[in-house]
């Protein structure tokens, strides 16, 4: 059964020696939403590996987000992936209140 997944993120650089990721978003309004999440798809750009990952923290600043992963320890951990996406599974996006809907709903709509 293929999974319907849905891009949320996207990174090119590490953050810090310890592992995190600095992501920039896509279709993703609220970025508050990310503290109801903990599984994502990592799909590596050149390897084009995918992964599993259990997010373990969220750092939100004004202009970034950095991201932190049980499985990645070190900066050397997170480059070995790099350039890479984060994807999450459309059924395990949390559901918004008020008639309020996600942006990529609107662009699926003909």
């Amino acid at each position: 059964m293929k999974r319907d997944l849905i891009k949320l993120a996207s990174s090119s650089s590490a953050f810090g020696l310890k592992g995190g990721f600095n992501v920039k978003w896509h279709l993703l309004e609220n970025r508050e939403i990310l503290k109801e999440m903990n599984k994502f798809y990592l799909i590596s750009q050149e390897s084009e590996e995918e992964k599993l990952v259990s997010l373990s923290s969220v750092q939100l600043h004004p202009k970034k987000c950095v991201l932190y992963f049980e499985e990645f320890s070190s900066i050397n951990d997170v480059e070995s992936v790099l350039p890479c996406s984060f994807y999450i599974e459309r059924k395990s996006l949390p559901v918004l209140p008020n008639n309020q809907h996600y942006s990529f709903e609107y662009l699926d709509l003909d």
